[in-house]
């Protein structure tokens, strides 16, 4: 019987299909915990814990180190360039934060809260995980500029 163990817990279920489609592809069994009801429901995943990878424990090894390279890889837009931070210049990003500000983000928020639906007006983000800074796709030009100025 092949036991399983935790290898990262992804807040949704594209990230975590993403990864283990990765690692199923260097024939690396995965197991994501908790997928099914989040599918049906995503606003269980924070109730739930989100969305648990799990591996083989056989190959937990050169999974997390699949992991560590997948996770150092810089984002990159759709002209190739590597997006960095507006503020701080690093290019340690989390793609896909759901970002609720603003009047109509609280609005969709708590219509969803109470319907139990997904909401509908909330926008992705990049997260900094140098400094934590939020911005949105619209700032990625200004972004690149701010990495070319740096250099010279």
């Amino acid at each position: 019987m092949i036991r399983f163990v935790h290898l990262k817990t992804f807040d949704n279920i594209i990230d975590a299909r993403l990864f283990a489609s990765k690692l199923e592809s260097e024939e690396i069994q995965t197991y994501l915990e908790n997928e099914n009801t989040i599918t049906l429901d995503p606003l269980l995943s924070n109730a739930l814990g989100g969305v648990k990878l799990k591996v083989a424990e056989s190959d937990f090894l050169v999974a997390q180190k699949l992991l560590l390279e997948y996770s150092a890889k810089p984002i990159v837009d759709d002209e190739g360039m590597i997006i960095h931070c507006p503020q701080c210049g690093s290019n340690k990003l989390e793609n896909g934060v759901r970002d609720f500000s603003g009047v109509k983000g609280v609005i969709s928020f708590l219509v969803a809260l109470f319907l139990f639906v997904v909401p509908l007006n909330s926008s992705t983000s990049y997260r900094c995980l140098s400094c934590g800074h939020l911005f949105k796709d619209g700032l990625k030009e200004e972004a690149h500029r701010n990495s070319e100025e740096s250099i010279r």
